[in-house]
């Protein structure tokens, strides 16, 4: 609700005609009511049984930590062979592939690329966000090459997550009032515009992790480790 609130209310209703404006407060007046009853919901969460129970034992792991057996080995020893499934899990997803079969140039085009296949976007967003922070962890134990994929894999899961963002708030928008939208053109069209030149930053890094060399290199990059931490 957060994001969506300052999404409308900063990036997009400032630009508006008056009259949009004014019927964009009716999703932004919806945002705040259920912005209030999500934050309800978290308070009583955080305030019951289940999660007290949860932070207990956290803490007793902390205070007692078990390990398996595999915990014994040096890390750089190992690092390989736990990175390098999730790094071929996110090279195989078929979200890759979406659109690459042509070079977009049009807004419309990109708006009906996204209405069939957006659902494979926002899922291989969910990938690089899971590698991102899974290589993040480890980045002390790799060099410059490593660090260069990862921000790569940074800037992929912001550009797939613009597209995410542009997804949500159309839908809120529907759902908040369907006769609202028709009087919104130009903000619908301010949306269309931001995913097509999200598209356009996608497409450069589609092509580059497309490219077999690239793929290759990013598996070497997992592989070498640095062997002394302390260097």
């Amino acid at each position: 609700m957060d994001v969506l609130g300052a999404a409308l209310e900063n990036d997009y209703k400032p630009s508006l005609p008056a009259k949009e404006q004014k019927y964009l407060e009716t999703a932004l007046r919806d945002i705040h009511k259920q912005r209030r009853y999500a934050l309800a919901e978290v308070k009583e969460a955080i305030a019951g049984k289940q999660y007290r129970s949860l932070k207990e034992s956290l803490d007793r792991w902390v205070q007692y930590p078990e390990y398996q057996e595999i915990a014994k080995m040096p890390i750089e020893e190992v690092l390989p062979d736990l990175l390098l499934p999730e790094v071929s899990k996110l090279l195989l997803h078929p979200g890759w592939l979406v659109g690459s079969d042509a070079k977009v140039a049009e807004v419309e085009a990109v708006e009906k690329i996204l209405a069939k296949q957006g659902e494979f976007l926002h899922s291989l967003r969910k990938e690089t966000k899971r590698i991102r922070y899974q290589m993040e962890v480890f980045s002390d134990f790799y060099g410059a090459n490593y660090a260069l994929y990862l921000e790569d894999i940074k800037a992929i899961q912001e550009i797939l997550g613009k597209f995410q963002d542009s997804y949500v708030l159309t839908e809120f928008l529907t759902a908040s009032s369907a006769d609202n939208i028709g009087r919104i053109p130009t903000l619908i069209a301010e949306l269309a515009q931001a995913n097509y030149n999200a598209w356009q930053q996608w497409q450069n890094l589609q092509t580059k992790y497309l490219n077999v060399d690239i793929r290759k290199g990013f598996h070497i990059a997992i592989l070498e480790p640095k062997l002394n931490t302390g260097s």
